[in-house]
């Protein structure tokens, strides 16, 4: 989600290390392509990498050493779902991206239980980071 939401502006901030991933993030030009490309059905899956580092690794650069890769991401869930929906994708989008066409890519079989995520409890969790990735992206 961090490619599709966040541009490389983000990097030269105060807070800037804690947007240095791999692949980096680009401008936002390339970010909006990206996401508009998501969005009319060109790229099939979204999934995140997410990379709880602690403040003190991401501050690294500051003792001299370069910050870990990654961006925090696996909580910021319940605002990317809500996101893509303001955006245009229907929950039936959402969950073809989100399993579906995973499960067709990888040729897993994996049937749908009616368990839903919680949402609630990874917006509980975004607590336990310090910092949050996507928040000037959050309607205030």
């Amino acid at each position: 989600p961090h490619h599709l939401l966040l541009d490389k502006s983000l990097l030269e901030g105060p807070d800037g290390c804690h947007y240095k991933c791999n692949p980096p993030l680009r401008s936002k030009e390339t970010q909006s392509g990206l996401l508009e490309r998501f969005v009319s059905g060109a790229i099939p899956i979204i999934e995140s990498d997410h990379a709880p580092h602690t403040e003190e690794a991401k501050r690294a650069k500051v003792a001299g050493k370069l910050p870990p890769s990654g961006i925090s991401s696996g909580t910021a869930w319940p605002f990317v779902i809500e996101y893509l929906k303001r955006v245009g994708l229907t929950e039936t989008r959402l969950r073809e991206v989100t399993h579906e066409n995973a499960c067709k890519l990888y040729g897993v079989n994996i049937t749908d239980d009616g368990h839903k995520p919680n949402y609630a409890r990874l917006a509980e969790l975004q607590g336990d980071y310090t910092f949050d990735a996507f928040a000037h992206l959050k309607p205030k």
